[in-house]
């Protein structure tokens, strides 16, 4: 698979800054599960210090407030716009880092946690590590295996190359926390189904979410193609899995 180029995503996003939350139903649940495994999992946990990776628009980290409303906080992203966005719902006071987070230095949280980004990532393995051993407890969701697989077989189908993203299987995800050896590791997967009207519904989807960068390069001939050859209402979904990881006792 060719690198993902950062300037690429985080142009991206930027762009969709002001339509993410509109269409971001799914990611926000992904946030208040992620929220509500962590206080179920680690009930005894309050952080002091809390680092959200890949925070969006903020929502993550508005959530974590309202659990945990005396820690520090701090919002990382590689898109400025979405972390303007980010400092309008949760406020002037949260700290923020711009960068891709699998360079950026970051320092040791209590708490770091991240919903639908580390994917993203040149290298989330790398990443799922890093946010391991610089943590007391990471609270992660991040998509696997076999997400977005529809959009991807329409090119497949037409001996196309795939526009999509490499996502990792849960098998890969769960071998890099493990070896990290962490006193608890808890996880799950679970399916968000989606349905469209039409594959060009999918792709504004995407666009309004900011997530319509491909590492294949965009090239309008093969999507001209596969719109002429898939028509009628179109059906994808997300695999999303949630992981909480410690390594004290709470």
């Amino acid at each position: 698979m060719p690198d993902i180029q950062n300037d690429k995503v985080a142009a991206n996003f930027s762009r969709a800054s002001c339509s993410y939350d509109l269409v971001a139903k799914i990611q926000k649940e992904c946030c208040y599960k992620l929220v509500a495994m962590l206080r179920e999992r680690l009930p005894h946990f309050v952080p002091a210090s809390v680092l959200d990776i890949g925070a969006g628009t903020g929502c993550l980290t508005r959530l974590l407030l309202s659990e945990f409303p005396y820690a520090t906080y701090t919002m990382n992203d590689i898109s400025y716009a979405m972390l303007d966005r980010a400092r309008e719902t949760v406020g002037e006071n949260v700290s923020t880092i711009l960068g891709d987070m699998l360079k950026v230095k970051f320092s040791v949280f209590d708490l770091i946690a991240s919903s639908m980004a580390i994917h993203w990532s040149s290298d989330p393995v790398t990443v799922l590590k890093s946010a391991c051993r610089l943590s007391k407890a990471f609270a992660f969701s991040i998509l696997v295996q076999p997400s977005l697989y529809e959009w991807s077989r329409l090119f497949h189908e037409l001996s196309l190359p795939s526009p999509g993203l490499h996502y990792l299987s849960s098998e890969e995800v769960e071998l890099a926390i493990m070896d990290t050896s962490p006193t608890l590791f808890t996880w799950e997967v679970c399916n968000f189904d989606m349905r469209f009207a039409s594959p060009k519904e999918f792709i504004r989807y995407m666009r309004q979410l900011g997530s319509n960068y491909s590492p294949a390069g965009f090239n309008a001939y093969h999507l001209r193609k596969v719109l002429k050859h898939a028509y009628g209402e179109f059906f994808s979904k997300y695999s999303v899995m949630f992981g909480i990881v410690s390594w004290s006792r709470f």
